[in-house]
């Protein structure tokens, strides 16, 4: 919880400095030119929200994942997140390191897999994260649940 927090803290002073900083700019005019002081107003609360919105969807994340076929399940992952504009830096049987490249998501950042045996720690954004988790996840099951649809269609087929 805490680790969490002070992540989402750090990047929540990133966003709200960039969101936040014309306005700033606006009220440091203010002394020169006349601004109407509702709008610099209206723009500062307005980035306090936005800011812990993206901040709580962007900050550093870990999930752990549980799997039964190390390969298949790196397979798919680089799979997933190669669609998605990243491509792999580093790649050992204990790490896994993809960075984005210019075509991905903005604010994306590196996701690393730390890998073991029959389990993975992946760290990256929390929207990129539990959008890659979540992706990988449906389309097994999916095809699980495929497969035993013709299994069960062949089983009845045949009797």
């Amino acid at each position: 919880m805490k680790k969490s927090l002070k992540n989402f803290l750090k990047t929540y002073l990133k966003v709200f400095s960039l969101i936040c900083s014309p306005f700033i700019v606006l009220l440091a005019a203010g002394y020169y030119i006349s601004i109407d002081s509702e709008v610099v107003v209206y723009g500062i609360v307005f980035s306090l929200f936005l800011s812990s919105v993206i901040a709580f969807n962007i900050r550093k994340y870990e999930e752990y994942v549980f799997f039964s076929d190390k390969d298949e399940f790196v397979r798919d992952f680089i799979g997933f997140l190669t669609k998605m504009g990243y491509i792999v830096k580093e790649y050992t049987t204990e790490l896994l390191e993809l960075e984005p490249t210019v075509y991905s998501s903005l604010f994306a950042g590196n996701i690393q897999l730390y890998l073991t045996e029959n389990s993975a720690t992946i760290e990256g954004t929390r929207f990129l994260v539990r959008k890659g988790l979540a992706k990988i996840l449906d389309h097994k099951e999916s095809f699980y649940d495929q497969i035993q649809t013709e299994e069960c269609v062949f089983t009845l087929k045949k009797q």
